[in-house]
């Protein structure tokens, strides 16, 4: 009898085992996947302040936002997260071979994050948000194109451009590869916590001159920026596919 217990044991731990995975660990898991995907995507569409940053989550359903500090040593965002699975529990006669089950756990994020994880913490029992969002600069006005072209035909050297184009604000000037380029990057405001630059390039090379503005898609964060050098690179000198 004792033998047939000690077979009989390890047999039932393995089947509650194969039963707990296929009912909650799955539904867990899946929040701490959400974590990862939510912070990697904060991280890339980064904001000025912990709410700008935090934004990028709280579009999605089952996200809510708990904490979002701005500290001296930099932001803290915790989310509480709310994924659900439905499993079989490989063993078909008990209780439901197909049972929903869903689990909450709350993330924490910091700026020393590992890119690809996500810290589980007990979740607060109080909200602490910052609200404070970064201030919206307003989008390059219109005429800033014209300056910019007329600054370029009429100087020959980096320095003449700069000088005739010293009274416009956010602006760049480098001479690359034999050319002048001209940037003017500004900060036109946020998006769901994604940063919207407005940006004006130009460039001229020998009796070349060409202004234009680039879509806000090609120099969002994590594509190309709005530097003079951009100027130069033929991805932004054609409307994005």
């Amino acid at each position: 009898m004792k033998r047939l217990l000690l077979l009989v044991t390890p047999v039932l731990v393995i089947a509650l085992g194969t039963y707990a995975w296929g009912t909650r660990e799955p539904a867990v898991s899946a929040t701490h996947d959400r974590a990862v995907a939510l912070f990697n995507a904060m991280e890339t569409y980064a904001g000025a302040t912990a709410m700008d940053r935090a934004l990028e989550a709280t579009a999605y359903p089952g996200v809510e936002l708990v904490v979002a500090r701005n500290t001296e040593a930099g932001h803290e965002i915790v989310l509480r997260i709310t994924a659900s699975a439905t499993r079989r529990n490989n063993l078909d006669w008990w209780p439901d071979p197909d049972a929903h089950y869903e689990a909450t756990r709350c993330y924490r994020w910091t700026d020393d994050r590992e890119w690809d994880t996500a810290e589980q913490v007990t979740c607060p029992e109080a909200t602490d948000i910052d609200p404070t969002r970064a201030a919206e600069a307003g989008p390059i006005g219109a005429g800033v194109d014209l300056r910019v072209r007329r600054a370029l035909t009429g100087a020959t050297d980096a320095a003449g451009v700069s000088e005739r184009l010293s009274r416009v604000p956010d602006l760049s000037v480098e001479e690359v590869d034999g050319a002048i380029a001209v940037a003017v990057s500004r900060l036109e405001g946020y998006v769901s916590g994604r940063p919207v630059r407005d940006c004006v390039l130009a460039y001229r090379r020998g009796d070349e001159v060409r202004v234009w503005r680039p879509a806000s898609i090609q120099v969002a964060p994590g594509e190309a920026s709005c530097e003079p050098q951009a100027a130069l690179d033929p991805a932004l000198q054609k409307p994005p596919h």
